[in-house]
C-alpha cells in the first residue's frame, strides 16, 4: 500500500529515485530473514559466513546496505532526486552529507556509531562506505561542470535555501 502510494504521488521520472530508496530497507529485510533463519537453525551468520558468502549469500553486503536502512533511503532517495532533477548543488551537498552520516556511523555501518560510551569512551575507525558518498559528490561535480558548472554560490545555496517553486515543477 505504502509503495503504491509512493509511485502514484510522484512524478513518474522520479520512479528510479523511490526504488533506489527502497534498497536499504530491502537489504534490512533480507538481512533479518537470514538471521532469523539461522537462529532457528540453531547457528548464526558469523559461525558460518564462509558457506554463505560459498553459496550467493551477500551477507556483509546487506549487513553494510541495510545499516541505518531509514536514513539511508532518505539520503539515496534525495541523491537521485536532485541528479535527476539536474539539481547538482542540492545532490553533491546530500552525498557529503551522507559521507559525514556514514563517517559517525549513522548510516551504511554495521559496527553503529564509531564513538562508544560503554566501559567508558571509545572511538573506532570508520567504515570506508564514506568514501563511496565522497567519490559520488565528485563524479556529480564532474558531470556538473561538464553541462555548465557548479560554483561555491550554487553549493552554499544548496545548504541555505529550500528549492525555488520552479525548481520543484521543473
Amino acid at each position: 500500500m505504502i509503495g503504491a502510494q509512493a509511485f502514484q504521488t510522484s512524478v513518474a521520472r522520479h520512479a528510479p529515485a523511490i526504488v533506489l530508496a527502497l534498497v536499504p530497507n530491502i537489504a534490512q529485510w533480507a538481512q533479518t530473514q537470514v538471521d532469523n533463519s539461522l537462529a532457528a537453525a540453531g547457528t548464526n551468520a558469523a559461525a558460518i559466513l564462509p558457506a554463505l558468502n560459498g553459496n550467493g549469500v551477500v551477507y556483509q553486503g546487506m549487513a553494510i546496505l541495510g545499516s541505518g536502512a531509514v536514513l539511508a533511503g532518505l539520503m539515496l532517495g534525495a541523491i537521485a532526486v536532485f541528479i535527476i532533477d539536474k539539481h547538482y548543488a542540492r545532490a553533491i551537498f546530500y552525498c557529503v552529507a551522507a559521507a559525514v552520516l556514514a563517517a559517525v556511523g549513522l548510516i551504511n555501518d554495521p559496527n553503529g556509531l564509531i564513538f562508544q560510551f560503554t566501559n567508558g569512551f571509545s572511538v573506532r575507525a570508520p567504515s570506508p562506505v564514506y568514501l563511496g558518498y565522497l567519490f559520488a559528490a565528485v563524479v556529480i561535480w564532474v558531470v556538473a561542470q561538464r553541462e555548465g558548472g557548479v560554483g561555491g554560490s550554487d553549493l552554499m545555496k544548496a545548504v541555505t535555501t529550500p528549492p525555488t517553486e520552479e525548481e520543484r515543477a521543473a
